[in-house]
């Protein structure tokens, strides 16, 4: 088993894996330079998941994940054996880490932005070291690795650069929320966001109300809410701060071209899971092949 240690309702003692630990390969972050010293809401595992006492953490870097312990029954994070430390975060250029391994330390760069993508890659360089494959093609892998589609493709239309990041519910969205406000200028962000209710996306969309849209609202020079529920989205980030007036409009098409034609040099494109299918053929349209 191939487990994230930094999770306490799955690898902490107590938790779900915990029978079977002596046969789990731990992965973890080990860079107490990032994060929060406390969970940032929303986030579950509040308790201990033995003792039922609140836990408390040392480093929280997405949700509920990082260096937790309890103060009741000295419930601790296990030590991962393949962990990422020295983490250089790239804005949407990408990330750079010393990957320690269990046969030594070797450092990776991802394309894909962000410490949720990090800790994919975590899990994915576990699973390789499980499978007794060497550090150098780990790291070789990582590094040739490219962003399926959405989850942080860089496309090229009509001379802007359009950032393509799928967001699904409100610790997703604050990790993306994060990673866009880390190195912008004031007033300078163009977004066409696009939330829809499918059964894929989930049909309750009040989930838009937990992520922290307020953090990013200095940094947005035009926005542009589309989708099935453009409307709540709309109210939504009013109530954030986002500036006015706001292009509504539900048409995916239609408003995304509007959206992209507006902004000078890049557009920011947050869509949910089937705002994202369906934007595949205004993208075919400009030339793009999306593929999977």
């Amino acid at each position: 088993m191939v487990a994230n240690a930094d999770g306490p309702l799955l690898a902490g003692p107590g938790g779900v894996l915990e029978p079977t630990v002596a046969r789990t390969l731990l992965f973890g972050l080990a860079d107490a330079n990032l994060g929060t010293p406390t969970p940032q809401h929303p986030h579950e595992a509040v308790t201990c998941a033995r003792c039922d006492t609140r836990t408390d953490y040392s480093r929280a870097f997405i949700g509920h994940l990082g260096h937790y312990r309890c103060p009741s029954c000295a419930v601790a994070r296990p030590q991962p054996a393949v962990r990422a430390g020295a983490i250089s975060l790239h804005g949407l250029g990408g990330t750079e880490a010393l990957l320690a391994l269990p046969e030594g330390g070797v450092e990776i760069a991802l394309a894909q932005p962000g410490l949720h993508n990090l800790y994919n890659a975590l899990a994915a360089a576990s699973a390789a070291v499980a499978l007794g494959v060497p550090a150098a093609a780990i790291a070789g892998g990582l590094r040739a690795t490219r962003a399926p589609f959405g989850r942080g493709e860089v496309l090229h239309l009509d001379g802007r650069t359009v950032n393509l990041l799928l967001v699904k519910n409100p610790v997703g969205a604050n990790v993306i929320l994060e990673l866009l406000g880390a190195d912008e200028q004031p007033a300078s962000l163009h977004l066409w966001l696009a939330v829809n209710d499918g059964v894929a996306d989930g049909r309750d969309v009040s989930w838009i109300w937990d992520a922290d849209f307020e953090q990013l609202a200095p940094l947005v020079a035009a926005v542009t809410c589309s989708g099935q529920r453009a409307a709540e989205l709309a109210l939504r980030l009013k109530y954030a701060g986002w500036p006015l007036p706001m292009a509504v409009d539900r048409d995916l098409a239609r408003s995304f071209r509007a959206a992209l034609t507006g902004a000078p040099d890049r557009l920011i494109a947050l869509p949910t899971y089937t705002a994202l299918l369906g934007l595949r053929p205004v993208l075919n349209d400009h030339g793009v092949t999306v593929t999977d």
